[in-house]
């Protein structure tokens, strides 16, 4: 996924081992990094900066610095980011939810 971090274009990452990462794209040095508990299985950048993160285990939201501001518990398998601050999930049974960021 490609996003923007301090107004410079990175690359946003996230992995099995539960850390969500943000390389600069000139240069490739890990510019942010934060371990959110549980894979990894989809980001979606805000455009003010906070992060959506999606692991097995729920949807964190991070602040513009990484740290954690709420959470939805859910047991998910898949996320796809949309864009405009919405990311599609799919639950272990199978269900879709739409989740969107509000503003602020």
């Amino acid at each position: 996924m490609i996003g923007r971090l301090d107004d410079r274009p990175v690359a946003l990452l996230g992995g099995r081992d539960g850390f969500g990462a943000a390389l600069d794209l000139a240069d490739g040095q890990v510019l942010r990094r934060q371990h959110v508990g549980a894979p990894v299985i989809g980001l979606n950048p805000a455009a003010d900066g906070r992060l959506l993160v999606a692991t097995q285990t729920g949807v964190q939201l991070l602040n513009r610095d990484w740290q954690p501001v709420s959470a939805l518990p859910r047991n998910l398998n898949r996320a796809l980011p949309l864009g405009n601050n919405r990311l599609l999930v799919s639950a272990e049974d199978h269900t879709l939810e739409l989740l969107e960021l509000s503003s602020g």
